[in-house]
């Protein structure tokens, strides 16, 4: 219960309307193209309490794909 009450006070709300998007971010929905077959596949990177396991587009920053895509410019 502690940690969790430690956690909850560094949570800072993200308003939709605020994400930059120059960059890819926690709060930012990507949509990335595979360039072997060209399928896209559209995620939103949260934080690990944000995750819904029955979502699979909703990943969590600490993700290996979302370290990946993390801090990339859009193109």
């Amino acid at each position: 219960a502690k940690r969790i009450q430690l956690e909850l006070e560094r949570c800072v709300v993200i308003d939709p309307a605020l994400v930059e998007t120059d960059e890819v971010r926690v709060g930012t929905r990507v949509v990335v193209e595979r360039a072997e077959t060209g399928r896209e596949a559209t995620y939103t990177i949260l934080g690990p309490w944000d995750i819904d396991e029955s979502d699979p587009t909703i990943i969590s920053h600490l993700s290996p794909i979302a370290l990946g895509l993390l801090r990339k410019a859009p193109g």
